[in-house]
């Protein structure tokens, strides 16, 4: 269980690597099943009055968890969803299995609240729960829990234990898209630290037989200043700052100047070293004993 968290300015290119850590992963043959935490901008709490779904400190993480969970599973589901289908489109002689069929007919039911980021799972549950006050009644959330989060678990757990060799891996990027001191900071650093101790619970909870088989990697990619608002409220910050890892071009200037080339190259359709040199020397005025890079 590994957990690391990139950290960088703004425009220092951490979706660029999320990005490209992304395509790296899907050149497995399949043993790779990998979460996309990337929130829309579009995924806002309208009409979620948030301290109606928890009453105190413990019971807002209990719950922020729980919300990480449905999150996790239902994009696992969907990625298992997903395999399934391209099996039987490879394979047109392909018949499902029992499972198999479960998973597919629990999707048709429940595609529309399956697959949303942490913003928009909390307005699934409130919608779900038809607007209740959870803080009244904390057994409302069990429903939930019953008919949706429970079910999936189970067909998920039975799906990977019928795996051999595989990874999970938690990718997180734009978990700070709506971070302004009006959103309410204490929420969103809450909704990134749990997360990271829910990322945790999950090899336990998938692979109760055979958990050494399971790895599970959480890659986080936070703005500095967001990064350092969220250590201060850690309750284990030392452990954080092992884990964190600084996206400072400074230390590696050829690779900046080959990702700088890159850019060129795709931004423009130039082929050759010599298009490429051009449009440094385009752009910069320099003297001639000097590349423009340097």
């Amino acid at each position: 269980r590994s957990k690391s968290v990139f950290v960088g300015r703004k425009g220092s290119g951490k979706s660029a690597i999320f990005i490209k850590l992304i395509h790296d992963l899907s050149l497995d043959g399949g043993l790779n099943y990998n979460v996309i935490l990337k929130p829309d901008s579009d995924e806002l709490l309208e009409n979620v009055e948030l301290s109606d779904l928890y009453n105190s400190e413990r019971s807002k993480k209990s719950f922020f968890k729980t919300v990480w969970k449905y999150v996790i599973y239902s994009k696992l589901f969907l990625l298992i969803k997903d395999k399934i289908q391209y099996k039987h489109k490879s394979l047109p002689s392909y018949t499902f299995s029992k499972l198999e069929n479960e998973i597919n007919d629990f999707y048709e039911i429940n595609h529309n609240i399956i697959g949303h980021n942490f913003f928009g799972a909390i307005s699934s549950i409130n919608e779900f729960i038809k607007g209740k006050r959870i803080v009244d009644d904390p057994h409302i959330l069990e429903e939930f829990y019953k008919k949706i989060i429970g079910p999936m678990q189970k067909m998920i757990v039975e799906y990977f234990n019928e795996q051999k060799y595989f990874n999970v891996n938690i990718l997180a990027d734009n978990l700070d898209k709506t971070w302004e001191a009006k959103n309410e900071l204490e929420i969103q650093s809450e909704m990134i630290l749990s997360l990271l101790e829910y990322s945790n619970d999950i090899v336990d909870e998938i692979l109760y037989k055979k958990s050494e088989e399971l790895k599970v990697n959480t890659i986080i990619f936070l703005r500095t200043d967001i990064f350092e608002y969220i250590l201060k409220r850690s309750r284990e910050p030392d452990k954080l700052i092992v884990r964190s890892y600084e996206i400072n071009w400074d230390k590696y200037p050829e690779l900046l100047r080959k990702l700088i080339e890159k850019r060129f190259k795709f931004t423009l359709d130039i082929k050759t070293k010599e298009e490429i040199d051009k449009v440094w020397n385009d752009y910069f005025n320099l003297s001639e004993n000097q590349h423009p890079y340097d």
